[in-house]
């Protein structure tokens, strides 16, 4: 009597090896757009809020400054202190400091006259534009209300696939009360 002993196939076939690459390949090209889109999303995310939280604390220094104003003053003789579509204003302070504040460099600068010292307002990756007070005297000792508005925008260029911008619109009304 004689045994025969069958001999087992062992490993896979040419077939079965190329569905597994090609299953994989497809996992994998799926799960890194996932990853991508995620990751510009995010992206997106926190350049919107770094742009709100420059805008916003622009706008807040700006109303602190003028809100605590005593009078508007001309930057040279011959200058109005008050009108509209102004991109400038001249705030004296109670203390008799008078802050200039503009657009310098594409950012919103707060400049003491007397000194000279300039303190950027707003910053990073932002880039600020369309700066306007407009303003306007009310009744006499009601005090004078600014308008104020301006843009900032951002745009990043880290690589090819991720350049993004945005921009977003600032605005607020302030009283100087007359002391």
């Amino acid at each position: 009597m004689t045994v025969e002993k069958t001999v087992a196939q062992q490993g896979f076939t040419l077939i079965e090896l190329l569905v597994a690459i090609g299953l994989s390949v497809m996992l994998i090209t799926a799960a890194s757009g996932l990853f991508f889109t995620t990751l510009r999303s995010d992206s997106k995310k926190n350049y919107l809020t770094e742009l709100k939280d420059n805008g916003d604390y622009a706008l807040s220094q700006m109303e602190f400054l003028l809100r605590n104003g005593v009078s508007l003053e001309p930057l040279s003789d011959g200058d109005i202190s008050c009108g509209t579509g102004m991109n400038q204003i001249v705030v004296r302070s109670i203390d008799n400091g008078i802050t200039r504040l503009y657009l310098s460099n594409g950012q919103i600068a707060s400049e003491s006259v007397q000194t000279g010292e300039t303190r950027y307002l707003s910053g990073g990756p932002t880039t600020a534009s369309n700066l306007l007070f407009n303003c306007q005297q009310a009744a006499v000792n009601s005090g004078t209300y600014i308008q104020v508005g301006f843009t900032l925008s951002y745009a990043t260029a880290s690589g090819q696939f991720f350049n993004e911008t945005g921009s977003s619109n600032f605005a607020t009304t302030v009283n100087i009360r007359s002391y």
